[in-house]
């Protein structure tokens, strides 16, 4: 599991050693000189960034359907009856015992330690929307914050929010 963890998080680093190599074997199988194929291996690590920037974004919508996979569990946890922070944390264990690798899993293991600490629940969903900056966490994030804050029925509203957002999805 750890060896997964470590190539979801540098994958990218691979790619880019990959691309200098193929480029340098190329240019050096065509030009048949060492200069070239090393001034274009170079000029391969200048695209480096963008393989990076687009690694990134790849890894914020793997995130955010692993996000959207633990608000479809939580929200058929607290329809059942469970309190939130329960039905967070056993959603949570859900995904801890699967046998897939999620990368948000230590994001939400630290949401529940916040629980663990006294404090709120919207802070430590704040402080997980504030970290990646995906849409569907920050606003389920907002929403959360806001039916503690205005006293609404949260397995109403965490219902309605599912529904939506899987509106949304279609």
């Amino acid at each position: 599991m750890e060896l997964k963890k470590m190539w979801v998080q540098y994958e990218w680093l691979f790619l880019i050693v990959a691309l200098c190599m193929c480029v340098c074997i190329i240019t050096y199988l065509f030009f048949d000189t060492l200069l070239v194929s090393t001034i274009a291996s170079g000029l391969a690590l200048i695209s480096g960034k963008k393989i990076k920037l687009f690694h990134n974004k790849r890894l914020n919508k793997r995130r955010e359907n692993e996000f959207m996979y633990f608000i479809y569990s939580l929200s058929s946890l607290i329809s059942v009856g469970w309190s939130f922070e329960h039905a967070f944390r056993e959603s949570v264990e859900d995904l801890e015992n699967e046998n897939n690798y999620y990368v948000i899993l230590e994001d939400l293991k630290r949401v529940c330690l916040c629980f663990d600490m006294n404090m709120s629940i919207s802070e430590g969903l704040r402080q997980l929307a504030f970290m990646y900056r995906i849409d569907s966490i920050m606003n389920f994030s907002y929403v959360v914050e806001l039916a503690i804050l205005q006293g609404g029925s949260l397995e109403k509203i965490i219902a309605s929010t599912v529904k939506n957002i899987q509106e949304k999805d279609d």
